[in-house]
């Protein structure tokens, strides 16, 4: 990004020495608008999260529909906007933007975000052995606290209880701060019928204040 900065910059200072004004004038307006038209995805990105602080997605979702329409949003980014297309309710948008992240080569870490955001939208598409197994893939490479918290989920939902517990307890480990993952050990207690277990673990929950009901 500062290499966008910095070419036109120079060829601004380079115009006003050697040209006459007038002319160095020209190719300095010519340089902020080669400025602007570089930086304009990025400039939708961050007004779109600032939308998205102040709960707008609404407004985030337009935002980040114009920086994607300028056809140079990252790869990191257009999993961000297939994110909030999944939580607002878009499924079908969301997986075209994880496949357009997936199919422009991105870094390792771009890559498992994408396909660990596919895994919910077959889950969302009520593929759950799908969603699993895509998760699972996603976990053998890469380990993150949301990765923890949705596979845990999903093998919840699967009915496999004993596999639930011991890898919900794995996930506890990891983070006990995260309040999906106390969440989510806390129904399988239930599940398995260790009210008291369940019990410590809804009454910390609740002391957190969770978003979520």
């Amino acid at each position: 990004m500062f290499q966008n900065f910095l070419l036109p910059v120079i060829v601004t200072v380079l115009a006003f020495l050697f040209l006459k004004p007038v002319v160095a004038l020209l190719v300095m307006l010519l340089a902020i608008g080669f400025m602007v038209y570089r930086a304009l995805p990025n400039i939708y990105i961050v007004r779109a999260n600032k939308a998205y602080a102040k709960a707008d997605n609404d407004e985030a979702m337009r935002l980040l529909e114009k920086s994607y329409k300028t056809n140079r949003m990252t790869a990191a980014n257009k999993v961000y906007y297939g994110y909030l297309a999944l939580r607002c309710g878009k499924p079908d948008k969301a997986e075209r933007l994880f496949q357009s992240a997936l199919q422009s080569h991105p870094d390792e870490r771009t890559k498992m975000q994408a396909k660990s955001n596919m895994a919910l939208v077959l889950w969302k598409r009520k593929q759950l052995d799908e969603a699993i197994e895509l998760m699972e893939e996603v976990f053998e490479n890469y380990k993150n606290t949301a990765i923890y918290g949705s596979l845990g989920y999903f093998y919840i939902l699967s009915g496999d209880i004993d596999k639930a517990l011991a890898f919900n307890q794995e996930a506890y480990e990891y983070n006990s701060n995260d309040n999906v993952i106390i969440d989510n050990l806390g129904q399988i207690y239930y599940l398995k019928n260790n009210l008291d277990k369940a019990t410590e673990m809804y009454e910390m929950l609740m002391e957190r204040k969770p978003e979520f009901p």
